[in-house]
């Protein structure tokens, strides 16, 4: 696939539940191939249900958490150090698609 890891580091308990409706660390690996920055979620436990989630990264994150959240979607901010903000978009089905 020619991607190489960026980052890699666990996602916590209260995050998790926040996000994917589970109550369990996740690991989490930030990998960079050609210009796609992908963020894959890593949980090797059995699986009733999935949670399909995808990361993008835009200049304009706010604007477009601003407009999902205006347009009737769920919203969350995660802070990080260097004030650096993550933001999640609740879709329909109770997803979270990532823009971040």
């Amino acid at each position: 696939m020619g991607a190489r890891i960026e980052r890699e580091f666990v996602l916590s308990e209260e995050w998790s539940e926040r996000i994917f409706h589970k109550k369990q660390a996740v690991k989490v690996c930030q990998m960079l191939c050609r210009d796609v920055f992908l963020e894959l979620f890593i949980d090797n436990s059995p699986m009733e249900q999935t949670y399909a989630h995808v990361c993008l990264q835009f200049s304009n994150t706010r604007e477009i958490a601003e407009n999902a959240q205006t347009s009737g979607y769920t919203t969350l901010v995660k802070e990080s150090a260097g004030n650096k903000h993550t933001y999640f978009v609740r879709d329909g089905a109770s997803k979270i698609p990532g823009a971040g």
